[in-house]
Protein backbone atom coordinates (compact mmCIF):
# COMPACT_ATOMS: atom_id res chain seq x y z
CA UNK A 1 0.00 0.00 0.00
CA UNK A 2 1.01 3.44 -0.87
CA UNK A 3 1.46 5.99 2.36
CA UNK A 4 -0.54 8.54 2.44
CA UNK A 5 2.66 11.19 2.55
CA UNK A 6 3.21 9.86 -1.27
CA UNK A 7 -0.05 11.02 -2.50
CA UNK A 8 -0.59 13.97 -4.57
CA UNK A 9 -3.97 15.33 -5.20
CA UNK A 10 -3.84 17.51 -8.59
CA UNK A 11 -7.08 19.03 -7.10
CA UNK A 12 -7.28 21.34 -10.12
CA UNK A 13 -7.43 18.40 -12.57
CA UNK A 14 -10.30 17.08 -11.01
CA UNK A 15 -12.18 20.23 -10.39
CA UNK A 16 -11.68 21.29 -14.01
CA UNK A 17 -13.58 18.71 -15.71
CA UNK A 18 -16.53 17.61 -13.35
CA UNK A 19 -17.17 21.82 -12.75
CA UNK A 20 -17.35 22.05 -16.74
CA UNK A 21 -19.67 19.27 -16.36
CA UNK A 22 -21.81 21.25 -13.63
CA UNK A 23 -21.99 24.22 -15.26
CA UNK A 24 -22.80 22.42 -18.57
CA UNK A 25 -26.21 20.82 -17.00
CA UNK A 26 -27.22 24.26 -15.42
CA UNK A 27 -26.69 26.00 -18.99
CA UNK A 28 -28.78 23.11 -20.68
CA UNK A 29 -31.60 23.40 -18.28
CA UNK A 30 -32.06 27.34 -18.79
CA UNK A 31 -31.74 26.18 -22.43
CA UNK A 32 -34.59 24.10 -22.10
CA UNK A 33 -36.51 26.28 -19.84
CA UNK A 34 -36.02 29.02 -22.29
CA UNK A 35 -37.08 26.43 -25.40
CA UNK A 36 -33.97 26.81 -27.04
CA UNK A 37 -33.28 23.40 -27.37
CA UNK A 38 -36.94 22.05 -28.30
CA UNK A 39 -36.78 24.85 -31.14
CA UNK A 40 -33.42 23.45 -32.37
CA UNK A 41 -34.31 19.94 -32.36
CA UNK A 42 -37.66 21.29 -34.86
CA UNK A 43 -35.41 22.20 -37.15
CA UNK A 44 -35.60 25.94 -36.85
CA UNK A 45 -32.40 27.51 -36.85
CA UNK A 46 -31.36 29.76 -34.32
CA UNK A 47 -29.08 33.06 -34.49
CA UNK A 48 -27.75 35.97 -32.59
CA UNK A 49 -31.18 37.64 -32.39
CA UNK A 50 -33.01 34.41 -30.90
CA UNK A 51 -30.86 34.87 -27.80
CA UNK A 52 -32.81 38.16 -26.74
CA UNK A 53 -35.76 36.36 -25.89
CA UNK A 54 -33.92 33.47 -23.71
CA UNK A 55 -34.95 35.42 -20.21
CA UNK A 56 -32.96 32.43 -18.17
CA UNK A 57 -29.68 32.71 -20.22
CA UNK A 58 -30.39 36.45 -19.90
CA UNK A 59 -30.22 35.89 -16.21
CA UNK A 60 -27.44 34.09 -16.16
CA UNK A 61 -25.00 36.34 -17.71
CA UNK A 62 -26.23 39.02 -15.54
CA UNK A 63 -25.31 37.09 -12.75
CA UNK A 64 -22.00 36.26 -14.29
CA UNK A 65 -21.35 40.19 -14.81
CA UNK A 66 -22.51 40.88 -11.39
CA UNK A 67 -19.95 38.19 -9.67
CA UNK A 68 -17.04 39.66 -11.99
CA UNK A 69 -17.23 38.11 -14.84
CA UNK A 70 -18.43 40.65 -17.19
CA UNK A 71 -17.05 39.20 -21.16
CA UNK A 72 -19.70 35.97 -20.25
CA UNK A 73 -22.08 35.57 -23.27
CA UNK A 74 -24.04 33.04 -24.93
CA UNK A 75 -23.48 33.31 -28.62
CA UNK A 76 -25.02 31.33 -31.34
CA UNK A 77 -22.64 29.42 -33.89
CA UNK A 78 -23.11 28.10 -37.60
CA UNK A 79 -24.62 25.89 -36.53
CA UNK A 80 -27.64 27.05 -34.57
CA UNK A 81 -26.47 25.95 -31.18
CA UNK A 82 -26.02 28.08 -28.33
CA UNK A 83 -22.22 28.47 -27.16
CA UNK A 84 -20.67 30.26 -24.15
CA UNK A 85 -16.69 30.81 -23.86
CA UNK A 86 -15.25 27.69 -21.40
CA UNK A 87 -14.15 29.72 -18.01
CA UNK A 88 -11.00 29.31 -16.70
CA UNK A 89 -10.12 27.74 -13.30
CA UNK A 90 -9.72 30.92 -11.21
CA UNK A 91 -13.46 31.97 -13.12
CA UNK A 92 -14.80 28.34 -12.58
CA UNK A 93 -13.92 29.00 -8.26
CA UNK A 94 -15.02 32.06 -8.47
CA UNK A 95 -18.54 30.47 -10.12
CA UNK A 96 -18.82 27.82 -7.07
CA UNK A 97 -18.03 30.47 -4.60
CA UNK A 98 -21.10 32.45 -5.95
CA UNK A 99 -22.76 29.22 -5.85
CA UNK A 100 -25.74 30.82 -4.10
CA UNK A 101 -26.34 33.39 -6.85
CA UNK A 102 -25.85 30.38 -9.38
CA UNK A 103 -28.73 28.83 -7.09
CA UNK A 104 -31.04 31.60 -7.44
CA UNK A 105 -30.63 32.00 -11.39
CA UNK A 106 -31.91 28.17 -10.96
CA UNK A 107 -34.93 29.58 -8.91
CA UNK A 108 -36.33 30.90 -11.64
CA UNK A 109 -36.68 27.79 -14.05
CA UNK A 110 -40.05 26.24 -12.94
CA UNK A 111 -41.15 24.29 -15.83
CA UNK A 112 -38.41 21.70 -16.37
CA UNK A 113 -36.50 21.68 -12.91
CA UNK A 114 -38.72 20.11 -9.84
CA UNK A 115 -37.97 21.80 -6.21
CA UNK A 116 -36.58 18.30 -5.63
CA UNK A 117 -34.48 18.28 -8.00
CA UNK A 118 -33.34 21.97 -7.46
CA UNK A 119 -32.59 20.90 -4.01
CA UNK A 120 -30.17 17.93 -5.27
CA UNK A 121 -28.71 20.08 -7.68
CA UNK A 122 -28.04 22.77 -4.88
CA UNK A 123 -26.16 20.04 -2.65
CA UNK A 124 -24.42 18.80 -5.28
CA UNK A 125 -22.89 21.96 -6.14
CA UNK A 126 -22.24 22.83 -2.54
CA UNK A 127 -20.74 19.23 -1.93
CA UNK A 128 -18.56 19.25 -4.43
CA UNK A 129 -16.93 22.49 -3.71
CA UNK A 130 -16.54 21.36 0.18
CA UNK A 131 -14.61 18.42 -1.17
CA UNK A 132 -12.42 19.94 -3.32
CA UNK A 133 -11.88 22.86 -0.53
CA UNK A 134 -11.02 19.85 1.96
CA UNK A 135 -8.80 17.97 -0.16
CA UNK A 136 -6.48 21.15 -0.31
CA UNK A 137 -5.89 20.25 3.59
CA UNK A 138 -3.90 16.88 2.19
CA UNK A 139 -0.28 17.27 2.65
CA UNK A 140 0.60 17.12 -0.73
CA UNK A 141 -1.47 18.84 -2.97
CA UNK A 142 -1.23 20.19 -6.36
CA UNK A 143 -4.38 22.62 -7.23
CA UNK A 144 -5.79 25.85 -7.47
CA UNK A 145 -3.48 29.11 -6.49
CA UNK A 146 -0.56 26.57 -4.82
CA UNK A 147 2.08 23.74 -5.22
CA UNK A 148 2.83 21.59 -2.43
CA UNK A 149 5.99 19.16 -3.36
CA UNK A 150 6.45 15.08 -2.12
CA UNK A 151 8.18 14.53 0.75
CA UNK A 152 11.49 12.87 -0.33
Amino acid sequence: MIPLDRICFDVLHMFLPVSDKMQNLLTDALKTEDNFIKSQQKGKRRNQQDLISTSHLQEFEKMMYEIGKGQFKFRVDESGKSKARDLRGPEKVKLFQNRDKVMAVLEICTKTISDREKNVISSLWTDFYVIIQSLKSFPCVLGIRHTRTIKS
